[in-house]
C-alpha cells in the first residue's frame, strides 16, 4: 500500500509552509537570523517536494493514467492502441470489448470522475473505481443522450505495463455488476 504522502506533494507543503511562517514570525520576534535561514530553507523544500512530484509516479498513478489511456483509445476509435491495454490472455474481455466497438460509440465529451484505486499489497495488480460521462450513441438505437455509467477495471502489471484483466459495468445507483451492454 502506499504511503499518503507519496501520492501528493501537497500535504507536505502545506506542514512546510506552516512550518515557515512559525519560523519566520520567531525569526521576527527574536531578531535571529538562524530561524529566518530555517524558514527559508522550509520554503526552498516546498519547491523540492513539488518538482519530486512531477517526476516521482507511483503505481496508483500509473493505473489511473492507463485507464484514462485506454478511454481515450476508445473514443478516438482507435482498436489497436485499445487493445494494447488489454492482457493477452483475457479472451472474454476482448471478445466484449469487440461487441462494445460495434455496439456503443462515445463521443469525446467523456469525463472519468470520482477515480479510486486499490492496489494489492505487492503493487502487481489493482483495482480502479471510477465514474465514466459522455454522450453516447448505440448501433440500434443512435444518439441516446449524455449516459452516466460506473466501472471497476482489474489491472495487473506484465513485465513494465499494467494490463486490463478484467472490467466489471455498475450499477450508477447501487454498484452492483450489471451487463457491460445493458441499457442502465
Amino acid at each position: 500500500m502506499s504511503w499518503w504522502v507519496t501520492e501528493t506533494w501537497v500535504p507536505a507543503a502545506f506542514v512546510l509552509v506552516s512550518l515557515a511562517i512559525v519560523l519566520g514570525a520567531m525569526a521576527t520576534s527574536t531578531g535571529r537570523g538562524t530561524y529566518a535561514l530555517a524558514a527559508g530553507g522550509c520554503l526552498l523544500a516546498v519547491g523540492l517536494a513539488y518538482l519530486a512530484d512531477l517526476y516521482v509516479v507511483t503505481p496508483s498513478e500509473e493505473v489511473v493514467e492507463r485507464t484514462h489511456s485506454l478511454a481515450d483509445a476508445y473514443v478516438d476509435e482507435e482498436r489497436e492502441r485499445f487493445f494494447d491495454h488489454l492482457a493477452a490472455d483475457a479472451l472474454v474481455l476482448r471478445g466484449k470489448a469487440l461487441l462494445a466497438f460495434e455496439a456503443v460509440e462515445v463521443d469525446d465529451d467523456l469525463r472519468i470522475t470520482d477515480v479510486s484505486v486499490t492496489m494489492a499489497d505487492d503493487e502487481q495488480s489493482a483495482r480502479i473505481h471510477f465514474r465514466a460521462n459522455a454522450t453516447i450513441n448505440v448501433a440500434t438505437q443512435g444518439s441516446v443522450g449524455y449516459h452516466p455509467s460506473r466501472w471497476h477495471l482489474d489491472w495487473e502489471r506484465d513485465a513494465d505495463e499494467w494490463k486490463l484483466v478484467e472490467a466489471t459495468r455498475l450499477d450508477v445507483m447501487t454498484g452492483e455488476p450489471i451487463a457491460m451492454l445493458s441499457r442502465e
